[in-house]
């Protein structure tokens, strides 16, 4: 397995393994061979690309006749108005959950999933109650703060931590014996009489 994985170079893991998908999105394909179609072909680049060129005059057809495009095209571009409009007209912070009761009690029927990926091709978004969250982002290279306050986290001695507590434990354990019901504290083999607790 780990031969398998070896063999791969980075070069080549990040042509197959990018991250928006194994080949690039069929919007960028398209604008590449609208600008390079005139000097080398759709049919080469096609072969180049490893996309049918089939897919591309689609495409093509459905730029010279908009009308030729599917009915979810169609209907995401007209949703698409009503939803910048709703939007301007409540100043700018509905969500999409307001938009898309807004959307309905005009009598526009959609989902409320079409209005969140619609509003993010529009790039617009509602207004967050409270602070954005901030987060941070370390730098590597900046120097660490110094330790002003000498922090020890290791004992002053061998067992000192240990010695401390078995005495606080004896010292609080009254003369007479504990209450009944409640087990004894054992005496602790290591505790000395004159160990006393840190100040």
């Amino acid at each position: 397995m780990s031969n398998q994985n070896n063999k791969f170079s980075p070069e080549v893991r990040e042509r197959f393994f990018r991250p928006g998908g194994a080949r690039p999105r069929p919007e960028e394909v398209n604008a590449y061979i609208d600008q390079h179609r005139d000097l080398y072909g759709v049919e080469p680049i096609c072969k180049m690309l490893q996309v049918a060129p089939s897919a591309y005059w689609r495409h093509a057809a459905r730029c010279r006749n908009p009308e030729r495009r599917s009915q979810r095209a169609k209907k995401d571009e007209r949703l698409m108005v009503q939803i910048q409009r709703v939007w301007e007209q409540n100043f700018r912070v509905y969500g999409a959950r307001k938009v898309w009761k807004q959307l309905n009690r005009e009598g526009v029927t959609v989902a409320r999933c079409t209005v969140e990926r619609l509003m993010r091709r529009l790039g617009i978004e509602g207004v967050r109650r409270g602070k954005r969250v901030r987060t941070t982002v370390p730098d590597g290279a900046a120097a660490c703060p110094r330790d002003l306050v000498k922090r020890h986290s290791r004992p002053q001695a061998p067992k000192r931590n240990g010695q401390a507590a078995s005495a606080a434990a004896n010292r609080l354990t009254p003369a007479y014996g504990p209450p009944n019901g409640v087990p004894s504290c054992p005496k602790s083999p290591t505790a000395r009489p004159d160990a006393v607790l840190p100040h």
